[in-house]
C-alpha cells in the first residue's frame, strides 16, 4: 500500500484471503491442537478470509487464483463511501503483473549463499569507491569487472551462471542489493530495493493515481 495525507491507493497483487485467528491448545499426548478462534477484519467489518465451507480442497486453491468475482461475496463501506469485498483477500487498486520465475541458476546461487561469501573479500579490495549510500543509491550499478569475479567465483564452487546480457543484468542486481546491505547495514539494502525492485518503482509511480477511497 502507498499513500500521503489525502489520497490511498493499494498496490500489488490480490491477497489469498488467508485471516483466520488460530489458538494452541496443547493435548496431553504433547501434540498440539490449532483451534480457530476467530476472524479478522478490515476496519469497515469485511472478513478478508476465503470461505472454505462446503467445497474440496481442490477447489478452494483453484478459486483462490480465479478471476475476481464478487457475486455473493460479503461486502461494507468504507469512510470515503466506498464498497469493499471480502471473503477473497484484497484486491489492489493498481494491480502489478506476476514476478517473472526465478531462474534454476538463481536459486542455486541464493541457496549456496554464494553473494553473501562473496561480498566480504570485495568489499575489502573496493569499500573506498563505496564511501557513500546517496552516491550508490544515485547509481547502484556494479562495474562488469564485479560480475565477472563473481561469476568466476560460482564457477569455482559448483555452480555455473549463464553467460549474456540477462544473466548480468541479474547478477548487477543481485550483487548491488548485498553490497548495499553489507556495507551500509540492512538500511543501505533497502535504499538500493527502493531503486531496483520493479514493484516498488511501480507503487511509487502510483502516488500521482490516489483516490482517496480509504479502506
Amino acid at each position: 500500500m502507498v499513500k500521503n495525507a489525502t489520497m490511498m491507493n493499494h498496490v500489488g497483487r490480490p491477497s489469498f484471503g488467508k485471516a483466520l485467528m488460530m489458538r494452541p491448545v496443547l493435548l496431553t499426548d504433547g501434540s498440539i491442537l490449532m483451534l480457530v478462534v476467530g476472524h479478522t477484519r478490515t476496519p469497515c467489518g469485511r472478513i478478508i478470509q476465503r470461505s472454505y465451507r462446503g467445497m474440496a480442497v481442490r477447489e478452494y486453491y483453484e478459486r483462490a487464483s480465479s478471476a475476481r468475482d464478487t457475486t455473493g461475496l460479503p461486502s461494507c463501506k468504507t469512510d470515503a463511501g466506498r464498497v469493499v469485498y471480502g471473503g477473497g483477500g484484497i484486491w489492489p487498486d493498481v494491480t502489478l503483473a506476476a514476478e517473472p520465475p526465478v531462474p534454476v541458476w538463481l536459486d542455486r546461487v541464493r541457496t549456496d549463499a554464494l553473494p553473501l561469501q562473496w561480498i566480504g573479500g570485495y568489499l575489502d579490495a573496493h569499500r573506498a569507491s563505496y564511501d557513500s549510500l546517496a552516491s550508490f543509491v544515485a547509481a547502484p550499478a556494479m562495474p562488469d569487472s564485479a560480475v565477472a569475479s563473481f561469476r568466476l567465483f560460482a564457477g569455482a564452487r559448483g555452480d555455473s551462471i549463464p553467460e549474456g546480457m540477462a544473466a548480468d543484468r541479474i547478477v548487477q542486481r543481485v550483487l548491488a542489493l548485498e553490497l548495499g546491505g553489507a556495507r551500509w547495514g540492512p538500511a543501505g539494502y533497502y535504499r538500493v530495493a527502493s531503486v531496483l525492485d520493479p514493484e516498488i518503482t511501480a507503487a511509487v509511480a502510483a502516488f500521482d493515481r490516489g483516490t482517496g477511497a480509504g479502506r
